[in-house]
Parts: C-alpha cells; sequence; structure tokens
C-alpha cells in the first residue's frame, strides 16, 4: 500500500540553526539527526528537543554500534545504523505518520 503525506521537509547546517529555529516559533515533527553533529552531542540534543516539543519523535543514526544502546537507553524513539538503506528510515517514518 502506498501513502502520500504533503509535509516539509526542513534541513540545518547544525544544533543550534535548528534550536534557533524552533525558538522563533518553527515546528517539527519528526527530528532525524545524526548522534555525532559538528556543535553538539545528538543526546544534548534530543533532550532539549525532548523538554521543549515533547510530541516530536525523533530519529537518531550513527555508525557508532555503541551508540544504538545508548540511543535506547536515552529514550529516542528510532535508531538507525549507518549505512542504513532509504527503506528503512521510510519505514520507521511510515509508523510515525500512519501508525
Amino acid at each position: 500500500m502506498m501513502y502520500s503525506v504533503n509535509r516539509e521537509v526542513s534541513s540545518f547546517e547544525n544544533g543550534e540553526a535548528f534550536e534557533a529555529y524552533m525558538k522563533a516559533g518553527g515546528t517539527v515533527h519528526i527530528v532525524l539527526s545524526e548522534i555525532q553533529l559538528s556543535d553538539r552531542n545528538g543526546f544534548d540534543l534530543f533532550r532539549w528537543v525532548r523538554k521543549e516539543s515533547p510530541n516530536t519523535r525523533f530519529i537518531a543514526m550513527s555508525a557508532n554500534p555503541a551508540d544504538e544502546s545508548a540511543a535506547e537507553e536515552a529514550g529516542v524513539d528510532a535508531f538507525l545504523a549507518k549505512p542504513f538503506a532509504l527503506q528503512d528510515l521510510f519505514d520507521i517514518v511510515k509508523q510515525f505518520v500512519v501508525g
């Protein structure tokens, strides 16, 4: 079955740019973030998102296998081990959008 969802996709250079967008009133429904960001740790970004927007889904991704258990312990909604197939990302997003 095919699903069509009309949503805007935004991209940010780093966590600081994302936070500025959110603080300016921007909204997001799903965050896809690398754990190793250029300006901070992705887990710090996750905790900030949970505090500021508790209903926002957070998908963490990393090439470091140890990050998967840390992500689970932190409570992220989903984890993608890099490299991953695009279909894996689609399947996770579909769960969040369709249920």
